[in-house]
């Protein structure tokens, strides 16, 4: 249940999330542009998407989805208890501490074997590109860690403009080192501005904590119930985020035997993918997780189902025009300098699949978030296991069927999708509440919406082929996003119709 000030709040903080969000993955987008002119999709981009990715999988296993899952519920619930949110904070403060003080000792001491363990590169100098760089790259893991913590925190005290905004220092730091220091550095131009974007986004989040009036005293108290309530939800979630992680290092494993340019082709897809994905998903997660934390157990089954819904009615739409205008996108962003256009190619057969699952991807790590605030870690952590187990399997699998790079995407398809069901079969009393013919409706709405939308691509794609297949020129940019806005104004004038509310509560969830 939500009332009209909870509606007006939920809608606010979603569109504040939602345009920072767009304006960091638009950022993203054109900070790949510039690595991809600069570097191209060859051997040293492989070897830098490859270092990186491994102390960016260690955020997600210490922050991020993990952390925000087992803190947000517990500092919501003793947000207005000044002293004991404070004890809170200097208690968990100190454990993160200690988590980035062992994991940037270990990867400067390991970083050699880590590489080659993890690697499957045919030339030495990929694999020693990638040792040298990752020491860089685990001083930005230290810095993100933190600003994870912090941002978590003010996400729990429903502030959620720094945190939004944070992310885009980051971008803009290694736009500036590429720009700059690329001649001169080379791939470390990558490692100077990751660890300075870095450092820049913790420092953010953390003068706003402090402007909230919390003191960064770092204690190793961890005697409190509050304490061990936050680690006995952190602990299960860092596990599953573990084993998605197994998961993805493997993707990765695959990728770097499959040729030269199949690791960016890989990590460039995910990067256009998550860009619709990002902007939504992270809007309706951010914003109802605090309250679903905050209400009664017979309530969260219709916020779980409005969030469901709100992912239909942003995701189907993002996906339908992506995957009509993927070759597009890819080719305007970053067929440029060494970028060329049988990478663009490769790019955007990868990217195609990412989008069929993209809504399926997002109910099943919105369910997992609702299951962590619900309490059921074990059994979130079970099906964990068999999403991992499934899409190691069918990359295997489908790369011995000659699919190539591609076979990660569909494992990744396939593999969440097995994860959403039988996610749900094991969540399903706990939401008993939730209203299917209303969800079974509402979706049906979205998808018949799309139908003008997918004809609309479709025509535009038939129309004016040249401009668009003309690689990285403003006059491609221009066309793109004209079709782009065209498409929006499609969408929202279906639901208009349909009565689709985008940003307000819907009835079902009332």
């Amino acid at each position: 249940m939500m009332d009209e000030s909870g509606e007006k709040s939920l809608g606010r903080n979603s569109f504040i999330v939602m345009f920072f969000t767009l304006a960091s993955r638009l950022l993203g987008i054109l900070r790949i542009r510039i690595f991809g002119s600069i570097f191209g999709a060859g051997a040293t981009a492989d070897a830098i998407n490859f270092s990186f990715n491994i102390p960016n999988n260690f955020r997600k296993l210490f922050s991020e989805g993990a952390l925000s899952s087992a803190i947000v519920p517990v500092f919501s619930k003793i947000e207005d208890e000044k002293d004991r949110f404070q004890k809170l904070f200097s208690a968990f403060l100190g454990i993160q501490v200690i988590i980035s003080a062992v994991l940037m000792i270990l990867t400067v001491l390991l970083r050699k074997p880590i590489v080659l363990f993890l690697s499957d590169f045919s030339d030495p100098q990929q694999n020693l590109l990638a040792i040298g760089l990752l020491p860089y790259f685990s001083l930005f893991l230290v810095f993100i860690l933190l600003s994870s913590y912090f941002s978590s925190v003010l996400q729990s005290k429903n502030c959620f403009l720094v945190q939004s905004v944070a992310p885009l220092l980051f971008s803009i730091s290694v736009i500036v080192s590429l720009l700059v220091f690329s001649k001169p550095l080379g791939a470390y131009s990558m490692a100077l501005g990751v660890a300075s974007g870095g450092l820049l986004q913790m420092a953010c989040t953390c003068l706003n904590l402090m402007k909230k009036g919390l003191k960064f005293r770092i204690s190793f108290d961890f005697s409190s119930e509050d304490f061990r309530a936050v680690l006995k939800n952190w602990i299960p979630a860092m596990v599953s985020s573990a084993i998605a992680i197994v998961s993805t290092q493997f993707a990765f494993f695959f990728a770097s035997g499959l040729g030269t340019g199949a690791v960016s082709a890989f990590s460039n897809s995910l990067v256009f993918w998550q860009t619709p994905y990002g902007i939504f998903f992270t809007a309706v997660s951010t914003v109802l997780i605090p309250f679903i934390s905050k209400s009664a157990k017979d309530k969260v089954s219709s916020l779980y189902g409005m969030g469901l819904q709100k992912l239909s009615s942003f995701l189907i739409p993002s996906a339908v025009f992506l995957f009509f205008f993927r070759s597009d996108a890819v080719s305007i962003i970053l067929e440029t300098g060494n970028f060329t256009s049988a990478d663009t190619a490769l790019t955007a057969q990868v990217l195609g699949v990412f989008l069929i699952g993209m809504l399926l991807v997002a109910w099943y790590s919105f369910s997992q978030r609702v299951g962590y605030c619900l309490g059921l870690q074990r059994k979130i952590l079970r099906v964990s296991v068999l999403v991992c187990a499934v899409d190691i399997l069918s990359s295997y699998i489908l790369i011995r069927m000659g699919l190539g790079v591609q076979s990660l995407a569909f494992a990744n398809l396939i593999s969440n999708s097995v994860g959403l069901m039988i996610l749900f079969l094991n969540i399903r009393k706990d939401v008993s509440g939730f209203d299917f013919k209303s969800f079974l409706i509402h979706d049906l709405k979205v998808i018949v919406s799309c139908i003008p939308l997918a004809f609309f691509c479709f025509v535009a794609r038939k129309v004016l082929p040249d401009y668009l297949k003309a690689g990285s020129k403003l006059e491609a940019l221009f066309y793109f996003c004209f079709f782009g806005l065209a498409g929006a104004g499609i969408i929202l004038c279906c639901y208009r119709f349909f009565r689709i509310s985008l940003f307000k509560a819907d009835a079902s969830a009332r």
